[in-house]
């Protein structure tokens, strides 16, 4: 952790500038003078989400600039008004779509090396990941993705994840047989499973009206999320299992990094930073105040959730996915110190 934001802005500068020579020879038509780019960014979390606000901060980042705000006007959009994530993943590699804040477990569909970030009990905490992320490793995996076609502008967060169900869930047993959504994940759909779960992926727009519905029994998300898409309508207990903390990538498309200048393509990358830091403080923030909401609105809380046995369970597919994504990489997370 304990990074400045000078120094983040150097690394930001950095990364944008390896960036740039994904871009391809042949010259693009020059935009008229005087005339601003519209841009749009996408999440498929509500507003109120951490990847919501990182949103909202970005395109607050971009106004305010006064090398950015002459060319581009940013568009928000939350909620999955764009698609899936991993539509609007595979959106932003294309160039049909200029931006979007998704989840690492979408992204590793695409580069499965990321799939990594998203093994449970990983991490030690949400400052763990951070400081991880922020450090030589999280440039590495930056570097991958380029390599792979796809860019990174910055680390955001959706945060821990928890698991809400309509009944407590405290240890391995409880899991026996609990039809579980999860993300587009193979990752977390082998975890789930070897905890005993029936865990089936699902995009995320389509969540609630399955809860609602009994299509499924239980889910698991940031609470952040949980508050802003009302799952305390549909499930009666949240469950502090902190399984797996949820990075996000903050991707940009080629096409608008060609449009824009070596100054331009720096002041967009402090620009996502910005947003990036606007979804770790939401997170932090909005986890205490989110359980309280959602103890409030009528749902129980169950902190005494045994971590060490979920922790154990899961450890030998987590060492099975380590082998398979990157067991040094996964040896230097876990040693990792700021």
């Amino acid at each position: 952790m304990g990074w400045s934001f000078a120094r983040r802005r150097v690394l930001a500068a950095a990364t944008l500038a390896a960036i740039a020579t994904v871009a391809p020879v042949m010259p693009r038509p020059s935009r008229a003078a005087g005339l601003r780019r519209t841009v749009r960014i996408g999440t498929v979390n509500p507003p109120g989400s951490a990847t919501g606000q990182a949103c909202r901060a970005f395109a607050a980042a971009v106004a305010a600039c006064p090398v950015l705000s002459p060319v581009l006007q940013v568009q928000v959009f939350t909620d999955g008004l764009l698609g899936g994530e991993l539509e609007i993943t595979r959106a932003c590699i294309d160039g049909s779509l200029d931006l979007a804040v998704t989840a690492s477990n979408v992204v590793a569909a695409i580069i499965p090396e990321l799939g990594l970030l998203d093994a449970p009990f990983l991490f030690r905490d949400a400052g763990h990941a951070r400081a991880v992320l922020d450090s030589a490793i999280g440039g590495e995996l930056t570097e991958l993705m380029r390599a792979k076609g796809t860019n990174n502008l910055a680390w955001a967060e959706n945060g821990l994840r928890h698991m809400t169900a309509n009944k407590p869930i405290r240890r391995p047993k409880d899991m026996l047989g609990l039809h579980l959504r999860v993300p587009q994940s193979d990752v977390m759909v082998e975890t789930f499973r070897a905890l005993g779960a029936d865990p089936e992926p699902m995009a995320f727009p389509q969540l609630f009206e399955a809860l609602r519905t009994g299509r499924f029994e239980a889910e698991e998300n940031p609470v952040a999320t949980i508050v802003s898409a009302g799952f305390a309508q549909v499930q009666t207990c949240l469950s502090l299992t902190g399984h797996v903390y949820s990075a996000a990538f903050f991707i940009v498309s080629s096409d608008l990094l060609e449009d824009l200048d070596q100054r331009q393509r720096d002041a967009l990358a402090v620009a996502a930073r910005a947003g990036a830091d606007a979804s770790r403080m939401a997170a932090s923030s909005g986890e205490q105040a989110g359980i309280e909401m959602l103890r409030n609105s009528g749902m129980t809380i169950v902190q005494d959730v045994d971590r060490a046995a979920l922790a154990a369970a899961a450890r030998p597919v987590v060492d099975a996915i380590a082998m398979r994504l990157g067991a040094q990489r996964a040896a230097e997370i876990r040693a990792y110190h700021a």
